[in-house]
């Protein structure tokens, strides 16, 4: 869970926090459904033949172990849902840290590769 909320002082000047929790699961639906609709706005334009669309998603709230492999297969369902290899010859989707990348290319609509580099 991650936590936002007011931070402030008491009448006896001592700090308070008022924590506001927001679901872990909440936020990981919603960075996946904010790549649905990028993906889905991308199909409504004309492109050239040869075109690869990359989408980069914001991984910094992420849990390596446990999130990834539940991520890789929403994409796979987006990739399976928005068609968009009608339209693009490879779609990428990159981790903004650059630790992870997934390829969906040609028209097989599986994960070609999948590659993650350890932290530095």
């Amino acid at each position: 869970m991650y936590g936002t909320g007011y931070v402030g002082r008491s009448e006896t000047g001592t700090v308070e926090l008022v924590p506001d929790f927001e679901d872990h699961q909440i936020r990981l639906d919603a960075i996946l459904d904010a790549i649905t609709a990028r993906v889905t706005n991308k199909l409504d334009k004309p492109y050239e033949p040869n075109t690869i669309l990359t989408v980069v998603f914001d991984d910094t709230i992420l849990y390596r172990d446990t999130d990834f492999p539940r991520i890789h297969s929403r994409f796979r369902g987006i990739m399976l849902s928005t068609q968009p290899l009608s339209q693009f010859c490879d779609v990428y989707i990159l981790a903004a840290s650059g630790k992870t990348l997934w390829e969906f290319g040609g028209k097989v609509l599986s994960m070609v590769r999948w590659a993650s580099r350890p932290a530095s």
